[in-house]
């Protein structure tokens, strides 16, 4: 059973793996997305990467089911899934048990995507868009007080 705390009004669900042990970040997820903008970020990102590169995401001719979770979204829910050492089907289970970090990456109401289908939108978007992210969350850190120029 997972321990609950709560902090600013959200109850906090720890990591599958950690459960209280080891290093934490001294931030939870929810306040990591929502201190640094990632998911207004991550579709910035996104727009960015599909009008430089087109070829790299195609957005116009998919076949099968509709898109349900965003390519912002994914961005989102693989970056936590790094930050906290998480593999994609823990970092599912997390959001599945945290509705407050489902809501924080932008999935729908009730849904959570599947680790399968995680690791095949990732693939699918490349190392790209990830790039240009971590070019833009160093600015973010370094403008919001998170990393100094020195650290």
């Amino acid at each position: 059973m997972q321990q609950l705390t709560v902090c600013d009004d959200i109850m906090v669900v720890p990591p599958p793996r950690r459960q209280g042990k080891g290093r934490t970040l001294g931030i939870h997820a929810v306040q990591l997305i929502t201190m640094l903008g990632l998911l207004p970020l991550a579709a910035s990102i996104i727009a960015l990467a599909l009008f430089s590169r087109p070829r790299l995401i195609s957005g116009t001719h998919r076949r099968g089911h509709s898109v349900v979770y965003s390519d912002a979204s994914i961005v989102v829910i693989a970056l936590i899934g790094r930050l906290w050492n998480l593999s994609s089907r823990e970092v599912c289970d997390w959001i599945s048990c945290w509705p407050a970090l489902a809501a924080a990456c932008g999935l729908p109401d009730g849904r959570v995507i599947h680790p399968a289908h995680l690791c095949r939108r990732v693939r699918h978007l490349g190392a790209f868009p990830f790039w240009l992210l971590y070019l833009a969350l160093v600015w973010q850190t370094i403008r919001c007080g998170l990393l100094r120029g020195r650290d």
